[in-house]
C-alpha cells in the first residue's frame, strides 16, 4: 500500500512538473502581430520562422484592402494605442506612412543585428528611405523590373526580325503601325506593341519618361516636376503609339475580348510586343510553355541620342516590411524583418514556394528578391526547373537588369501622383481631352498643392524646415 501511495505522489509531482513547464514555457513567449500576406507559400514560411523561434508566436493578420482602406486601419490602430508589431507595405507607399508618422525608423536596430545597405539591391533600400528626415523605415523584401517581350512568330510572319526588336521610339512607332491589324470594320484585332498600361502594358509610362530624360520630382521630393519638357515629349509618343493601335476607345473595346491565363492576350496572339514585368516569365510557363517569345532591355533614349550607346532602364516596385509606432515588441519585430527578408527568410519562401508549384504540377520561376545574395540561389534552383532556356535566359536579364533600374519619387504626394498621372492626366491626353502639356500642367498643380499641404503638416510637427 505504501509502495502504491510512493508512486501515485510521485507521478503527481512529475505531472505538476510537466504542468508547470507547459505554463512557463507559455508565459514566456512573446506574440508578435503580423499584418502581412496569407495563402499556403507564405503559411510555411512564416512556419519555419517558429521553428527557429520557440520563444517568439505569430499572430497572422491577413492584410486585404487597398491603400486607403490600409491607411485608415493603421492611422486608427496607431492612435488608439494598438497598432501591429509588424505591416508588409507596398515600398512606394513607405514615405507616405514616415509622413503620417506611423511608423518607426529602423536605422538603431541595424548594428546590433549586422544589418547593412549592401546586403540588398540598393535601390530597394533606397525606397524604404524617407528623403526629408533621411531615416530607414522599412526593410526590402521583394522587388521586379520591366522589359520588353515579344512574339517572334508574329514577328516572322510581318517580315520583320525575330531576332531583334528595334531599340529607337521612332522605329517602335513604326514597328506598331506594322504589327496592329484591323478587321474589315476597322476594329482592332491586334495591338502591335502595348506600352500603356491597362491597355497591355505594365509601368511603361514610368520608365519610358526617365528613359528619355525626365525627372517627376526634385530629389527630395519637395516640388513635382511632372510637366517636365521630357514628360511631355514622352506622352505625346505614347499618344501617337495608341493612335497608331486605333486609338484609345478601339484599343479599350478590344481589351474586353482578352482573356486570362491561356487565353491572355500576349499568349494568343492579341498583342504582338509590349512592355511589362519579369513575373510573365513564371507564366508563360504555366499557360503557354511553347510561346516563341523575344525579350530585351528598354534603352535609354536621352544618351542614344547623344551618343548613340545602348544604356538599359528598367523600372522597379515591390514590397517590405516595417514597424508601426507603438508596436509593443520592437526587438522581437525587427528580429522577424530581419529574418523574413535575409537569406533565411527568402530561402524559406523560395522553397515552400517550388513545393506549391510542384503539387499543383505547374512549373515555378523565381521572384527577385532584395536580399542579394537569395538571387543567385534562385538561379540556381531556376537551372533545376522543367522550363525552356529562353525563359531561364529571360529571368537572367531581368535579375541583371536591376543594376540599371529606377523607382517612383519617395513622397508622401506618391499615391496621389499615381493617380493624377496614370488616372487623369495621360487618359485626358489619350482620349484627346488636352494636349500634353495641358494635361501634365494640370496634373502637376494639383499635386503639387497637396504635397506643399504636407510639407506644412510635416513641418509643424517635426519643427525642421524642408524650403
Amino acid at each position: 500500500m505504501r509502495k502504491c501511495l510512493k508512486l501515485l505522489t510521485l507521478g503527481l509531482v512529475c505531472i505538476i512538473i510537466l504542468v508547470s513547464q507547459v505554463i512557463i514555457s507559455s508565459a514566456a513567449k512573446r506574440t508578435l502581430e503580423v499584418w502581412a500576406p496569407g495563402g499556403k507559400v507564405w503559411e510555411d514560411t512564416y512556419q519555419e520562422f517558429q521553428k527557429t523561434h520557440p520563444d517568439i508566436e505569430l499572430k497572422f493578420v491577413p492584410l486585404t484592402g487597398g491603400f486607403d482602406e490600409r491607411k485608415q486601419k493603421l492611422l486608427s490602430a496607431v492612435a488608439g494605442g494598438v497598432p501591429p508589431d509588424v505591416m508588409w507595405v507596398d515600398r512606394f507607399e513607405v514615405s507616405q506612412w514616415a509622413a503620417f508618422d506611423t511608423l518607426t525608423p529602423i536605422n538603431k536596430y541595424l548594428p546590433k543585428y549586422k544589418v547593412s545597405s549592401s546586403q540588398y539591391i540598393k535601390q530597394t533600400w533606397d525606397e524604404a528611405i524617407f528623403p526629408w528626415d533621411n531615416q530607414l523605415y522599412a526593410l526590402p523584401w521583394q522587388t521586379d523590373d520591366r522589359l520588353i517581350f515579344w512574339n517572334k512568330d508574329i514577328f516572322k510572319e510581318v517580315g520583320l526580325n525575330p531576332d531583334k526588336f528595334p531599340a529607337t521610339w521612332e522605329e517602335q512607332l513604326e514597328l506598331n503601325k506594322k504589327l496592329t491589324k484591323f478587321d474589315d470594320k476597322g476594329n482592332v484585332t491586334r495591338i502591335g506593341f502595348a506600352v500603356v498600361e491597362g491597355l497591355g502594358a505594365n509601368g511603361g509610362e514610368w520608365v519610358l519618361g526617365w528613359a528619355n530624360g525626365g525627372e517627376y520630382m526634385t530629389a527630395r521630393s519637395t516640388k513635382v516636376t511632372l510637366n517636365h519638357p521630357k514628360l511631355v515629349e514622352t506622352l505625346d509618343w505614347l499618344v501617337k503609339m495608341t493612335d497608331a493601335s486605333g486609338g484609345v476607345e478601339k484599343a479599350a473595346a478590344f481589351k474586353g475580348t482578352w482573356g486570362i491565363e491561356v487565353q491572355a492576350p500576349f499568349f494568343v496572339g492579341k498583342i504582338a510586343a509590349m512592355i511589362n514585368g519579369n513575373w510573365t516569365f513564371e507564366s508563360i510557363a504555366r499557360y503557354a510553355p511553347n510561346l516563341n517569345f523575344g525579350v530585351a532591355p528598354i534603352y535609354r533614349r536621352d544618351i542614344y541620342k547623344k551618343e548613340k550607346k545602348l544604356v538599359p532602364i528598367t523600372f522597379s516596385g515591390g514590397h517590405a516590411f516595417a514597424i508601426p509606432k507603438g508596436a509593443k515588441n520592437p526587438d522581437d519585430a525587427f528580429e522577424f524583418i530581419r529574418w523574413i527578408t535575409g537569406i533565411e527568410g527568402t530561402r524559406a519562401y523560395r522553397k515552400a514556394s517550388i513545393e506549391f508549384s510542384k503539387s499543383m504540377d505547374r512549373p515555378w520561376a523565381p521572384i527577385i528578391f532584395a536580399y542579394q545574395s537569395s538571387n543567385k540561389e534562385s538561379l540556381e534552383a531556376l537551372a533545376e526547373q522543367p522550363v525552356s532556356q529562353a525563359i531561364k535566359d529571360g529571368v537572367k536579364l531581368a535579375f541583371d537588369l536591376m543594376a540599371y533600374t529606377r523607382f517612383r519619387d519617395r513622397s508622401p504626394a506618391a499615391l496621389l501622383m499615381q493617380r493624377e498621372f496614370l488616372g487623369h492626366a495621360r487618359d485626358e491626353a489619350l482620349y484627346h481631352k488636352k494636349t500634353p502639356k495641358q494635361a501634365l500642367d494640370d496634373a502637376t498643380k494639383a499635386i503639387q498643392a497637396e504635397l506643399d499641404r504636407l510639407i506644412d503638416e510635416w513641418e509643424k510637427r517635426t519643427g525642421k524646415k524642408l524650403r
